[in-house]
């Protein structure tokens, strides 16, 4: 597949513009900044998490 880079998030595939949509990533932390709250799948291997991310719906 051709295709031509014009931003890092953004790039032209056959004649055509791809989206990008507005995401977060956050980490939330406790009022004490010692503890936060991380996500995690079933599939993770023992002791993996993840921060959470999401998609930002603009005006709101």
């Amino acid at each position: 597949m051709k295709y031509s880079v014009l931003h890092p998030l953004l790039k032209i595939i056959s004649g055509s513009v791809c989206s990008s949509d507005p995401v977060v990533i956050m980490l939330v932390l406790h009022p004490d900044g010692k503890q936060c709250m991380l996500g995690r799948k079933k599939i993770f291997p023992p002791g993996m998490f993840s921060c959470l991310a999401g998609f930002v719906e603009p005006g709101i």
